[in-house]
This record gives structure tokens, sequence and C-alpha cells, in this order.
């Protein structure tokens, strides 16, 4: 039996239906629906079928998203390949436009619009291009080696925060530079 890390300190580990399952060779798993939006356990073996029996969709949907349209014009230069640079620049300017369609639909300025998938396939922006613009985007998170204290490691982590223009400009300010 495989345990996480929070088995470990559970105070319902000797009785939990998860750390039951994975010691039964059943063809049936049951999980909660949240599960489906993340990496599936190592314990679980891949399913023949997924039957899912409540609402779902609302875990893996977002809303709300406030983004400056400023961060989508942003330098890619962290981006590492050359290739993959052109195309989160083109997805980007795509995203964009379908934004500005979006803001086009609007009823008045302050009102807010939705941005469709039929917006977005106007554009040209896929899922499979939107999929790759995402593997693009995750190349450039840094990796950092972290060390030291809690203190250390969140100055070593704000160390590496300033990435668009915006941030950059907000660090100079502050510094007086």
């Amino acid at each position: 039996m495989q345990a996480t890390a929070a088995c470990k300190v559970c105070p319902s580990r000797g009785v939990c239906g998860y750390r039951r399952q994975q010691g039964q060779t059943a063809r049936a798993w049951f999980f909660p629906q949240n599960l489906i939006f993340q990496p599936k356990p190592k314990a679980i073996p891949a399913p023949t079928a997924l039957v899912i029996d409540e609402k779902f969709h609302d875990k893996g949907m977002a809303e709300n998203i406030r983004l400056a349209a400023s961060t989508l014009e942003g330098d890619l230069l962290d981006v590492p390949h050359a290739g993959d640079r052109a195309l989160l620049s083109e997805y980007r300017g795509m995203l964009l436009a379908a934004l500005k369609a979006a803001g086009a639909t609007a009823q008045a300025p302050e009102k807010r619009a939705r941005l469709t998938r039929v917006q977005l396939e106007a554009v040209g922006l896929t899922a499979d291009r939107a999929q790759d613009a995402r593997r693009i985007e995750w190349s450039r998170k840094p990796k950092p080696k972290l060390f030291g204290g809690v203190a250390d490691m969140v100055r070593q982590l704000r160390a590496l925060r300033p990435r668009s223009a915006g941030d950059r400009a907000e660090a100079a300010g502050a510094d007086g530079g």
C-alpha cells in the first residue's frame, strides 16, 4: 500500500477508504470529483471507463479572471527556444484579438463581456494551440534551488518575481532607479 505524505499524519488513516481501496484489486474506484483535474495517484491503475456521478465541471473552470492586456504584450526573452518564443507571441496576439472582440460585444463600458470558445476559434486560437501555449508558458517557470531558512527562501523567490515590464518599472521606482 502506497501512502501519501498526508496519510502519515491524517487522523483517519486507519479507516480511510482511499487507503483501503489501494489494497484491493477491484475494477471500480471511487474518489472525489476534484481529483479529475489532478494527476492520477500512482496507486490507482489506468481506468477502462470513467463514470462521473455529480456536477464536476466547476472544479475545472475559472471565473472572473482579471489579467492586464499588457501582461500578454510583455517580452518573452526568458522562453528558452526561439521557435517557442515566436509561437507564444503569435498565440498571445490571437488571445488579445479575441479579448478585443469580446470587449466590443459589451453592452456598456462598465459591463463585463464573456470570452467564448467561438471568439477564440474565430481568431485561430484552437484547443491544441492553447495547450501548446500552456506548455511554452510553463517552460518559463523558474526552477530555483532554494537554500537557507524560510526568510532566505522568501527573499530568493521575491528576487525571481519581477518578470513583466510593469513589474520591472515598479521595482525600479521602488529602488529609486
